[in-house]
């Protein structure tokens, strides 16, 4: 419930932290949004950078809590009629220039505040899942992931989260058990709700509650590959803590 509110706040402040076209400007240079394009100039007028994005939406934010915002930009985009979003954040200190993105499935990205990093983290969708087959790409829930912002890149802030994987597990079970009471628990069912019992698994363990993520899966996965299941989410959440996230090279 805690967590239901906290988006709904979110959601309702996000009204009005995202126009659609703005201006801003800085002690070197200005931006604009218009028609989803976003321009950058120079107070002389030279064109310092460029980019329709399709889509998008536009804020201020203190990303990485040292009282500098930086422009972040969360753009959208419609393919097949699935819908996927990506967040980018911009430098504005002396110039202009693209600092990190990320990708978030169909999971607008948003923020939440973290007690234990004493500042705020952007929650998006974990685009890795769609590596594991039988994974449907339009599904409504995905797996969250939590990044931090350290001025330059972002950097996965999940072992920090963890009231938060847990609050949201709570919800993810409601949701279980309301499937379960209007269906039988079966193999055939766990496979329609794969992505769901995927993401309550990643965040046990996210949530460093690997006893719980394990008794969970046993409990809900009703096929003979759970045990291949389990070994590809476990490897998918090792490779994405080893990695960094790339940034996006369209500047």
């Amino acid at each position: 419930m805690k967590l239901l509110i906290a988006v709904f706040i979110l959601s309702v402040y996000s009204a009005f932290i995202f126009p659609q076209e703005g201006e801003y400007k800085f002690d070197n240079f200005s931006i604009s949004v218009k028609n989803n394009i976003v321009l950058a100039k120079s107070q002389t007028g030279e064109t310092l950078y460029s980019r329709n994005f399709g889509n998008v939406k536009e804020f201020m934010a203190d990303m990485d809590g040292d009282s500098i915002p930086e422009f972040c930009l969360i753009g959208n985009k419609i393919e097949g009629g699935n819908s996927t979003y990506n967040l980018y954040v911009f430098n504005t200190v002396d110039t202009f220039f693209l600092a990190d993105s990320l990708e978030s499935l169909n999971t607008e990205p948003y923020l939440v505040f973290s007690e234990e990093l004493e500042k705020d983290v952007i929650v998006v969708g974990n685009p890795d899942i769609l590596k594991i087959q039988g994974i449907r790409k339009d599904s409504s829930i995905v797996p969250l992931d939590c990044y931090e912002f350290d001025g330059n890149t972002f950097n996965l802030a999940n072992n920090e989260m963890y009231d938060f994987f847990m609050q949201t597990n709570e919800e993810l079970l409601d949701s279980l058990d309301d499937f379960y009471a209007s269906h039988p628990m079966d193999c055939q069912n766990a496979k329609e709700i794969k992505l769901l019992l995927a993401s309550i698994y990643l965040n046990y363990l996210n949530a460093n509650e690997d006893s719980m993520a394990l008794h969970f899966l046993n409990k809900y996965y009703f096929c003979d590959d759970v045990t291949e299941f389990k070994t590809k989410l476990t490897e998918l959440l090792k490779v994405e803590q080893d990695e960094e996230p790339p940034a996006d090279d369209n500047q």
